[in-house]
């Protein structure tokens, strides 16, 4: 599965990909690894987050964040990111929804809390200096 967003308001382009093997690449660098329970940081070999049989997210050993029964991730301010049915990437919160322009393309399905762990690992890695 592919996140793209829409640049410049026209064309989608490819932001990050999962592949089969658990491998989550950006500009073809791989940046984490997803197993059943867990988000890898490729660079620093440090879990960035674990997921448990509950459902609940942790991160740092601290439980953050849960997936509801609609794999929804919400946080206890209670702001969800999730992939809607049709590949929409939501990260809704008190001001609304922070991603407009955002999507997943591929085999998502079934796979919407893996999805929402490609954007948390896109975003824990991502270089937020300015150019």
């Amino acid at each position: 599965m592919t996140l793209v967003a829409l640049e410049h308001g026209r064309e989608w382009e490819p932001i990050a990909a999962l592949h089969t093997d658990g491998t989550i690449v950006r500009e073809r660098i791989v940046i984490a690894t997803l197993t059943a329970d867990r988000l890898v940081a490729k660079k620093t070999g440090e879990t960035i987050m674990t997921c448990g049989a509950d459902r609940r997210i942790t991160i740092e050993g601290r439980s953050l964040a849960h997936f509801d029964g609609n794999d929804r991730l919400i946080d206890a301010d209670g702001s969800q990111l999730f992939v809607d049915p049709d590949g929409a990437v939501h990260w809704i919160h008190k001001e609304g929804d922070l991603f407009d322009g955002a999507r997943f393309e591929g085999e998502f399905a079934r796979a919407r809390r893996s999805a929402a762990a490609v954007v948390l690992a896109t975003l824990a890695t991502a270089n937020w200096t300015a150019h």
